[in-house]
């Protein structure tokens, strides 16, 4: 099979790590696995050097040379048509219909008369006013023909399920498979000393976030909800992991609120590898976000048997179904998010045992489960 991704870059966290984990476990399952992407990182914030191809634990990795990236996400390969064009696969999987690599993945399939299958990871329409105008005019003639003759979908969410049926009347299967990680092996409970590197005692209550400081991830309301917490609650630390445009507005407003001495803001970057240590060193985890495709670290978090706090949001409220293992809030109520907070920060039992059963739900999105369902996927396109 071939899967056609804007990028790939194993060793990076959400969308990369969880196609890693993935197409390793299919490899190992007998599946040839080749990988169409970008020849740079998917990072906005890593060095643009060009990637080689190659193998990768099993997944043959074929690079396509960028041209120039749109939007940061969406890079300009003029190869891959040429280079999928020569795939003696017996399936394409595309990644979001509205993607470059998507469209030539849908015209190596019709030219070779092999399935597509289409992988759905948004529910939103653009935020951006810019992109509008594009996405309508692509919506009504080639990504109308992209989604119109794949032969399944896969959505990552029931958002974005819901989304894709919204928007067209499909006659066709769409399946949830949600991202995955290693949840058995790497992100499971341990002892971390990265409230050292932090400089945060171990009588201080941690309160963690680990995401891209941008305006989607509603840092700015955690930060005002730490603040009334800061009344009720002594010892106690709030660290938001991560880098992105919003840094400095997001020290702003730690400023603001005088929480310079009770905000930790961690910019310097961490080996996906090493991510374990971070959750493993706090005692809430928070993911208080405007929108939502999914929710990666939320699953990470929780496999290191962490309460979480999150927003009823897109793809958070597929991982947190029930309160026995974490508290949803409405976004941007900062009224709502203090209150969680405060419930688990003066109820250590709770915490305790909400952390067991975060990891039990946890486990649900370990990629060897997950492997399952999209080899379902797959085997029921090769019977049609």
């Amino acid at each position: 099979m071939a899967k056609v991704l804007a990028f790939f870059s194993p060793g990076q966290g959400s969308l990369m790590a969880s196609e890693y984990f993935l197409y390793r476990e299919l490899s190992r399952r007998g599946y040839e696995v080749e990988m169409y992407a970008s020849d740079i990182p998917a990072g906005r914030y890593l060095e643009k050097q060009r990637l080689s191809e190659g193998s990768c634990d099993g997944i043959r990795v074929v690079r396509c040379f960028t041209l120039m990236n749109l939007g940061g996400d969406m890079p300009i390969t003029p190869s891959i048509v040429e280079k999928l064009g020569k795939t003696d696969a017996d399936l394409i999987h595309v990644h979001e219909y509205y993607n470059l690599s998507s469209v030539a993945g849908w015209l190596v399939a019709k030219k070779k008369s092999i399935p597509l299958v289409l992988a759905q990871e948004r529910y939103y329409d653009p935020h951006r006013p810019v992109y509008r105008p594009f996405f309508v005019l692509a919506e009504s003639t080639i990504c109308k023909k992209v989604v119109e003759d794949c032969a399944a979908v896969n959505a990552y969410s029931t958002a974005a399920k819901d989304y894709i049926l919204r928007k067209w009347s499909l006659k066709k299967s769409v399946w949830i498979t949600p991202m995955c990680t290693d949840v058995k092996e790497l992100f499971k409970p341990r002892r971390s000393d990265f409230r050292q590197v932090l400089g945060v005692g171990d009588d201080e209550l941690l309160i963690l976030s680990v995401a891209r400081m941008h305006r989607s991830k509603g840092l700015h309301y955690l930060i005002a909800a730490f603040k009334k917490l800061r009344r009720e609650v002594g010892e106690t630390k709030l660290v938001l992991v991560g880098r992105g445009p919003e840094e400095a507005a997001i020290r702003k407003t730690v400023s603001y609120f005088g929480l310079e001495d009770r905000v930790v803001v961690y910019t310097e970057p961490i080996p996906y590898a090493e991510m374990w240590r971070v959750y493993n060193s706090c005692d809430i985890y928070v993911q208080p976000s405007l929108w939502e495709t999914f929710g990666l670290s939320v699953v990470e978090a929780m496999g290191c048997a962490k309460p979480v706090v999150v927003a009823s949001e897109g793809g958070l409220r597929d991982i947190v179904i029930e309160c026995s293992h974490g508290l949803r809030t409405p976004p941007r109520d900062v009224e709502q998010l203090y209150a969680c907070l405060k419930l688990l920060a003066q109820n250590p039992q709770l915490r305790a045992e909400m952390g067991k059963k975060a990891r039990e739900r946890a486990l649900s999105f370990d990629y060897r489960e997950v492997a399952e369902v999209y080899d379902k996927l797959y085997r029921s396109i090769a019977e049609q």
